[in-house]
């Protein structure tokens, strides 16, 4: 009797681990089809097409940059398939690089629309990257800055952009910054967004100057036109109060006006990515209503970090450290002999006496490092957002140049631009070599540099 349950258990076993394994492959097999049908449509690089309304690509081009153009047709191709969009306005976008042969756009839908799963946005920049043949820099950036802070940033992705039917060449799709969910939330009625901009805020029909260092300020977005004069006053007076605190030492009063810790992350995301254009244009700034304090953030436009703009050497672990104002009187305005030895890294120079580019640079983060607890947040914060994140930046890299080397080499020999392969090497390089400097500035660990693994 025992022998034969035995037996029975014995073969009822055999047949479980049987279907098991029937079902086991049935799965497999399935994963496999649908993955291979995934990968049908994941090989479907996105494509924007835009049909012009009574205007040519050369007229627009050739005309001011904030020129609209209303009426056109945009068709968007992915992998979802094919969405299409009537009555979408487009532009012209960027101030240097509008003057680059390959340009930027922007394009603003009747509504709120979501490219390529980004999130819902009226306004878009398809940018060129015209200045960088690496195509990486600008998401890169903005890459980085989500692994600084978490929220509050922007986002978007790659794709060829044809116009009229003809293809333009390989772009990058963002949405703009602005008050919203997916981007800048803050949701007070008296809530404003402003963007530093000292070269070119006098440009704009409206523009504001804080009394102290002369910051140039413009609004980009806000909640209720009625309070629009209202909450740009308590801005600037803010601001003021902040300048104020600053130059004359006030450490005590210096946050009550600035939020410490966003500020403490713009200028890490500002020196570790090695931004040129950083303090000086493109540095936004918000307040989610009057009692607020100042928000630094989001980070925007790294077409020049990155050592793309090598002013003063291409060495990442001596070009551009952290103290920020030396390092730009040494490396890109002005020789050493500018530096004020002993008096705040730098920054305490007379504000009348500033000549050339030099009169464009924010000081006020170098004031800030003066500030301990300021350098003491910069370290905390690193340690615990960047610091052990060297693979998954540089394997990052790897992954979108893998994404787009077929539409940037197809650019690159239509703008004539650079080697593809030999740029995107250079920022790893440049990349692995920022993380060996700010490792030993923050994290305490002492790097052997090695050698520059070819030439620049």
């Amino acid at each position: 009797m025992c022998m034969r349950k035995k037996k029975n258990y014995s073969r009822r076993r055999e047949v479980f681990f049987v279907v098991l394994t029937v079902l086991i492959s049935i799965v497999v097999i399935c994963a496999i089809m649908y993955n291979q049908q995934k990968c049908i449509d994941c090989n479907v690089f996105p494509k924007i097409n835009i049909d012009l309304n009574n205007v040519t690509l050369k007229e627009i081009n050739d005309n001011e940059k904030w020129v609209k153009y209303g009426g056109n047709t945009v068709t968007l191709s992915s992998r979802n398939g094919e969405e299409v969009f009537k009555d979408v306005e487009m532009k012209g976008r960027g101030n240097y690089s509008w003057l680059a042969d390959k340009k930027s756009y922007n394009i603003k839908f009747p509504n709120k629309v979501n490219l390529l799963e980004i999130g819902k946005h009226k306004k878009w920049a398809l940018v060129a990257n015209s200045l960088d043949d690496s195509f990486l820099r600008n998401d890169l950036g903005h890459y980085i800055a989500n692994v600084i802070f978490k929220n509050n940033n922007i986002n978007g992705d790659f794709v060829e952009l044809d116009v009229n039917g003809k293809n333009i060449g390989l772009y990058y799709l963002s949405e703009l910054v602005s008050i919203n969910k997916e981007s800048v939330d803050i949701r007070s009625p008296l809530a404003i967004l402003v963007e530093m901009d000292k070269p070119y805020c006098q440009e704009e029909e409206e523009y504001y100057t804080s009394t102290w260092i002369k910051d140039c300020f413009i609004v980009k977005d806000y909640r209720n036109n009625e309070e629009y004069n209202t909450v740009m006053r308590d801005f600037m007076r803010d601001y003021n109060y902040f300048e104020n605190a600053l130059i004359h030492n006030k450490t005590d009063e210096i946050f009550n006006y600035i939020d410490e810790d966003s500020w403490a992350k713009y200028y890490l995301l500002s020196e570790f990515t090695g931004d040129v254009d950083a303090y000086v244009t493109s540095w936004y700034m918000y307040k989610d209503g009057v009692d607020d304090k100042i928000y630094a953030g989001p980070g925007w436009d790294f077409d020049a970090a990155f050592g793309n703009k090598n002013w003063g050497g291409d060495w990442p672990e001596d070009f551009y450290s952290p103290d920020t104002q030396m390092a730009r009187l040494k490396f890109s305005f002005g020789e050493r002999d500018d530096y004020v030895e002993g008096q705040g890294m730098g920054c305490r120079y007379n504000l009348e006496e500033k000549k050339g580019s030099l009169e464009y640079v924010s000081p006020v983060m170098c004031y800030l490092l003066d500030v301990p607890d300021f350098n003491n947040r910069v370290e905390k914060i690193y340690k615990e957002t960047l610091m052990g994140k060297r693979n998954l930046i540089v394997d990052y890299i790897k992954d979108k140049a893998n994404y787009i080397r077929e539409a940037a080499v197809r650019d690159g020999e239509k703008w004539n631009k650079g080697n593809f392969e030999e740029a995107v090497d250079y920022l790893i390089w440049w990349v692995d070599k920022r993380f060996d400097l700010f490792d030993e500035l923050y994290g305490g660990e002492k790097i052997e540099y090695l050698e520059e693994p070819f030439e620049v």
